[in-house]
């Protein structure tokens, strides 16, 4: 049998995964997290603004107004990689109304949405405060 100095096979763990001192090399060179966020936001689907508007009015009801500005506030956060970098998932449609699903049922469509981006701003600053939705009429 070789020896595995002579074949220049990497050195195992008798398990075929790399030693931590390997792991280490591997990564030594890896992109910072504002590149891997852009790349991200890059390869990934935003959130389809259309379905989410149809999917808030049934579920939440609202004013066409109020629908269309949080389903474009949804995808505005979506494409800014904020919450990818925050909590690591990519936003979907189910996920917005999963989170507004969350808030007091007494709540109208625009108090769901400005209770959840409140929530966020709590947890990672104020830079969620830009996708707040005003006070409009309907």
């Amino acid at each position: 049998m070789p020896n595995r100095a002579t074949t220049g096979s990497p050195p195992s763990n008798g398990l075929d995964q790399p030693r931590a001192s390997e792991v280490v090399r591997l990564y030594r060179h890896k992109p910072r997290a504002g590149q891997q966020i852009q790349a991200l936001a890059r390869q990934t689907e935003t959130v389809d603004r259309q379905r989410l508007a149809e999917a808030l009015a049934v579920e939440f009801g609202g004013g066409d107004r109020t629908v269309r500005t949080v389903a474009r506030q949804a995808g505005d956060l979506a494409d800014s990689g904020r919450l990818t970098a925050d909590i690591g998932y990519e936003l979907t449609t189910e996920r917005v109304l999963d989170n507004l699903r969350d808030a007091p049922a007494t709540y109208t469509l625009r108090k769901r949405w400005n209770w959840w981006v409140g929530s966020l701003e709590l947890a990672y600053g104020d830079t969620y405060r830009r996708f707040r939705v005003r006070e409009t009429a309907d």
